[in-house]
């Protein structure tokens, strides 16, 4: 009888042993199956990764252009600004035309302060170049004879 339980407890044992191995086994399996789904869900992000940093340079890109066209409309603005200012207005025409100058500056300038609070993007460095242009144009203006001290 002692030999019997002994021979059922190593069949038990076997058995138990049996169910614990094919478990660890479809585990290993299950991991395995996943690894392609990993590797590609990998690939995906860094895929991703590399288009987000070239939209990161291609921002940082456009903002440098920005910087740079804010930066050239101050100078045209200050140049234009201390021309004006330099007038010596001799007519009532030449002081019309130096108080329309003026207010055409201050517009400017208010309009590229209100563009600073925008995010940077392709309209603002267009109306960034618009206002240049017209900056550029109030400092092409001839001053008329005589109004410049």
């Amino acid at each position: 009888m002692c030999k019997d339980l002994v021979v059922i407890g190593l069949c038990g044992l076997f058995f138990l042993s049996g169910c614990t191995l094919m478990q660890m086994n479809r585990d290993s399996d299950a991991r395995e199956s996943r690894i392609p789904i990993k590797q590609q869900q990998l690939f995906s992000q860094d895929q991703q990764n590399q288009a987000l940093m070239a939209q990161q340079k291609q921002l940082e890109s456009q903002r440098s252009q920005i910087q740079g066209k804010e930066n050239e409309l101050n100078r045209t603005l200050e140049s234009s600004s201390q021309r004006t200012a330099q007038m010596k207005a001799v007519t009532q025409q030449q002081k019309r035309k130096q108080q329309e100058i003026e207010a055409r500056i201050r517009k400017i300038k208010a309009e590229k302060e209100a563009l600073q609070a925008q995010p940077d993007t392709d309209a603002k460095r267009q109306k960034l170049e618009a206002l240049q242009n017209e900056a550029d144009q109030l400092f092409a203006l001839p001053l008329g004879k005589g109004s410049v001290k």
